[in-house]
């Protein structure tokens, strides 16, 4: 059972910076690259809750799996169940294997970026589509994310990702995100960002 207490955030170097140094570049190897975020329902469809009288589903906290395979960010099918979501539609995706019909969402996903003096939040809210069983590819591992057991609730895909550059270094066991906020927030309706 491969552990890792092993990787612990470092701080940032700026504002909109994520980095992640493994104590075991294997753990890097056998995990992925993995992002904290945090996923919950629509800003209106919380509204709506509210006004009703009804309680809003607590956020759900874990890590996405940096994929650039993936064209588009997408959630973890037990994330959605967990968050109460009603697929809006079923659509085709394609991934490693083949052709399948994919439930899709409505929902809001947040990366924060802590830094010594302040937090950088990017919100995305978004249609995107489930995986189903994506959970079950890492929790046989055992792995651990700053301390806790990795909880994979979704994929981190291109359509965040082209606001970003990045060093996926695995001989040393490092990733290095830098999000270019500025474009974040010209080209995507979806992207907000927050500084704090």
């Amino acid at each position: 059972m491969a552990s890792n207490d092993q990787n612990n955030p470092k701080q940032q170097q700026s504002p909109s910076q994520y980095i992640d140094e493994y104590a075991y570049p294997l753990i890097l190897e056998i995990g992925g690259p993995l992002v904290p975020c945090e996923w919950s329902v629509p800003r209106v469809l919380a509204s709506h809750l509210v006004s009703a009288g009804r309680p809003v589903p607590a956020p759900v906290l874990g890590q996405l799996l940096l994929d650039t395979g993936a064209s588009r960010t997408c959630i973890g099918q037990s994330t959605a169940r967990e968050l109460g979501l009603s697929p809006l539609r079923l659509q085709p995706g394609f991934g490693a294997g083949g052709r399948h019909e994919l439930a899709v969402y409505r929902v809001r996903m947040t990366i924060r970026l802590a830094h010594e003096t302040s937090v950088t939040e990017i919100h995305w809210e978004s249609e995107v589509e489930e995986i189903p069983s994506l959970e079950e590819s890492v929790e046989p591992l055992g792995l651990m994310h700053s301390g806790q057991p990795v909880k994979l609730v979704g994929l981190l895909g291109r359509d965040i990702l082209r606001h970003a550059r990045f060093l996926y270094d695995g001989i040393d066991g490092r990733i290095d995100i830098n999000f270019d906020l500025d474009s974040l927030n010209r080209f995507s309706e979806r992207g907000r960002v927050v500084l704090r």
